[in-house]
């Protein structure tokens, strides 16, 4: 275990939040806004691939193995139908639930993520609408699951000795660093369900495949899905919350099936 991995990791986040933001402030539009992604690979993937290298077998020592059942792949789809049913029960839960006091901002941000997002997905022909699936949704699954499943759970594992603390804790960490306060439940529902993923499996491979299925399902409702081109949609109270707890019924089997 690397004895000062939080801060190595906190220097690993703080570099990519910083260098394209700052290249941002001093060259606007300078870099399409999909490869600043790029820069998980330089300080997520490479840093991750050497720390590991120190330890020994980069395969062993950061789980990148296929020895886990093929019903893993069956199941893991499971969960993320149910992370999808429990999204739109959620967003219409969150928009319903929000005091009025906190309406307008919560509309003002709303605007401004699906403005990002359709900025993100915004393609003119095939090659690409395929190059942003690289982009928003290969390299982060990949990078991603380096840095927080295959990096920072293991280390938190060994640290705490509690499956459920390190789990939560790795899980916490995801949804803050994603900057997006409209859809921190929903990542840290994804988190969680990630790092189980890893701790039932041993392996980062069904982590990177779910990860990956579930930014492509993204990029493909925000480029095909016409309500991508305005707010969420509304449900009643009711109908909200039976999706949300269908969504999370569903996601708790899987994971009970896998592991």
């Amino acid at each position: 275990m690397q004895k000062n991995f939080f801060l190595i990791f906190i220097a690993m986040v703080a570099a990519y939040i910083a260098v394209p933001t700052l290249m941002m402030v001093i060259l606007p539009n300078a870099i399409p806004l999909k490869y600043t992604v790029l820069f998980q690979v330089i300080f997520f993937l490479i840093p991750v691939l050497y720390l590991a290298s120190l330890e020994g077998d980069i395969l062993q020592v950061l789980r990148i193995n296929v020895d886990f059942s093929p019903k893993v792949i069956v199941f893991l789809l499971w969960g993320l139908a149910g992370l999808s049913v429990f999204s739109l029960g959620w967003q219409s839960l969150q928009k319903a639930i929000i005091p009025d006091f906190l309406s307008g901002a919560y509309q003002k941000i709303v605007s401004e993520t699906i403005q990002q997002q359709n900025e993100l997905v915004k393609s003119t022909n095939l090659f690409s609408f395929f190059s942003t699936l690289f982009f928003i949704a290969i390299i982060p699954a990949v990078c991603e699951e380096f840095l927080f499943r295959a990096y920072l759970l293991q280390n938190l594992l060994r640290k705490y000795q509690s499956k459920l603390v390190a789990a939560v804790l790795s899980a916490l960490l995801f949804s803050l660093i994603h900057l997006n306060p409209i859809g921190m439940v929903e990542i840290f529902i994804i988190g969680l369900y990630l790092a189980g993923l890893f701790i039932a499996t041993g392996s980062i491979v069904p982590g990177i495949i779910f990860h990956l299925l579930n930014n492509a399902l993204v990029v493909c409702v925000a480029r095909y899905g016409g309500n991508m081109q305005g707010q969420p949609d509304s449900y009643s109270f009711l109908t909200s919350l039976i999706l949300v707890i269908l969504g999370l019924a569903i996601v708790i089997v899987s994971y009970k099936k896998i592991n």
